[in-house]
């Protein structure tokens, strides 16, 4: 359970920093909130250790962790004390973090997103063909024999809405 107070508070840190962060960055600014806010002093350093060894060690045994520092990060992330952790871990609230199953949904939302602007961008860019009907030009479907014949033309709206064939008038 240690290492999980650990990683969760990497998680918490790296959410606290805006932009691109290291794992440098949240180690110093875990250290800083502990001296500042609960009077603890853990060099950045120490915090790297730790957290390396909680992603290194095998899923079902636990990391040494001093339990002033457990305490600590557990006050850090929200909590009274290692005890009212581990009740909220075993219950399976992880305290405002983002869950895994609402980040599988934003995934989703965006790949969905994504899919439909390119479907939409697809059929509205698609090429579309006039042809001259007699007396004014017509919107049709491409042909290939009639494109190799020279009868089809790109559309053009201005031209399909302008171009017509008058008849002659003396007046004109």
């Amino acid at each position: 359970m240690y290492k999980e107070v650990v990683l969760q508070s990497f998680d918490k840190g790296k959410i606290d920093i805006p932009g691109k962060t290291t794992k440098t960055q949240i180690a110093e600014l875990i250290s800083i909130v502990l001296l500042n806010e609960y009077k603890l002093q853990v060099s950045g350093r120490t915090l790297r250790n730790l957290f390396d060894n909680a992603n290194t060690v095998a899923e079902n045994k636990d990391i040494s962790v001093n339990s002033n520092f457990v305490n600590a990060l557990c006050n850090y992330l929200g909590y009274k004390d290692y005890n009212h952790f581990t009740k909220d871990y075993k219950n399976g609230n992880d305290n405002g973090l983002i869950s895994s199953t609402k980040k599988y949904w934003i995934v989703i939302l965006v790949c969905l997103t994504t899919v439909s602007s390119v479907i939409v961008f697809l059929n509205h860019s698609k090429q579309q063909w006039m042809q001259w009907d007699g007396d004014k030009y017509v919107v049709v479907k491409f042909d290939k024999k009639k494109y190799d014949a020279d009868q089809l033309k790109p559309l053009s709206f201005e031209t399909l809405n302008n171009f017509y064939k008058r008849k002659p008038n003396f007046l004109t």
